[in-house]
């Protein structure tokens, strides 16, 4: 499920991307983001846009917690406050996310046409720009 999120992330297949992260984030509540396992990338760029991808992912899946809904909160929900009531438990990313260090050389990441963003674009990714990766803001939050 990582790697389908990193390719549909890479392809700009936005409803696939945003897809793929509801199914990790709901599907499967007990895959804590911090516990993906370090893929030892030696690709720098793969390696960065993966340690970025989990941090989106907590952003995401801790937007649905601050607002009530654990990973494990069923698709209809008859009892609000019992969801509520609930300890908040945030994901965090993984150790080796946070050593990956930033690119040298500039990256771009075209969209799925082709088309290259320009450094002054308001929909460049901070979170990619961080990595030296020139990249549009993905997709990443879901109810």
């Amino acid at each position: 499920s990582f790697y389908r999120i990193y390719e549909f992330f890479v392809l700009d297949w936005n409803v696939a991307f945003r897809n793929e992260l509801e199914y990790f984030c709901c599907s499967h509540p007990d895959w804590s983001v911090c516990d993906l396992p370090d893929p030892e990338d030696h690709d720098p760029l793969r390696y960065a846009v993966l340690a970025v991808l989990t941090r989106l992912m907590c952003t995401s899946f801790n937007r649905r917690v601050e607002l009530g809904l654990p990973r494990d909160a069923p698709p209809i929900i008859e009892d609000f406050e019992e969801l509520q009531a609930r300890p908040k438990v945030f994901e965090r990313p993984p150790e080796w996310a946070e050593r990956v260090t930033s690119l040298r050389e500039r990256v771009i990441i075209p969209d799925a046409e082709g088309n290259e963003l320009t450094e002054d674009d308001p929909h460049i990714s901070e979170e990619f720009r961080t990595m030296n990766i020139i990249a549009p803001t993905p997709h990443i939050h879901f109810i």
